[in-house]
């Protein structure tokens, strides 16, 4: 089941509920296919209404499901990729994504007109794609 759990409210007083359900796995649906099992949306809802206080009642909307893209090594690939010229490569961010997005975009940014692998926030070489061999482009 899930074994890490977070919520977001928005304005309107929804929340937007999550949680981490399962081992990496590969891919099979196509994108929207992607469907949650009712349990994992009943674990989901219970974690976060034990992390709130008693009185906090969740009321589900509705359920979905995706795939936050990761690595192997859990870490992002972001750089060059050393086989294909003038292709830079930033993904495998998982859940973080949007915390490490102004970062990876500045540093990326960075790279691309520079060459640099580094700034003073940020250094590639721990991310560098090259750790996993070479990549090669699939056409889907």
């Amino acid at each position: 089941g899930p074994n890490a759990f977070e919520g977001f409210v928005s304005p309107d007083e929804t929340m937007f509920c999550a949680g981490f359900c399962e081992e990496n796995v590969k891919v099979t649906e196509r994108p929207g296919q992607e469907e949650p099992t009712q349990e994992i949306v009943e674990q989901i809802i219970q974690g976060i209404q034990d992390a709130s206080s008693p009185d906090f009642v969740l009321a589900p909307e509705a359920g979905r499901a995706c795939y936050q893209p990761t690595t192997p090594d859990d870490l992002p690939m972001m750089g060059a990729l050393e086989n294909l010229p003038n292709c830079f490569i930033a993904v495998g961010h998982d859940c973080w994504g949007i915390l490490m997005g102004p970062a990876t975009g500045e540093v990326m940014a960075n790279s691309i007109a520079t060459g640099q692998t580094s700034n003073d926030h940020v250094d590639l070489s721990s991310f560098h794609p090259a750790r996993f061999g070479p990549i090669e482009l699939v056409p889907s």
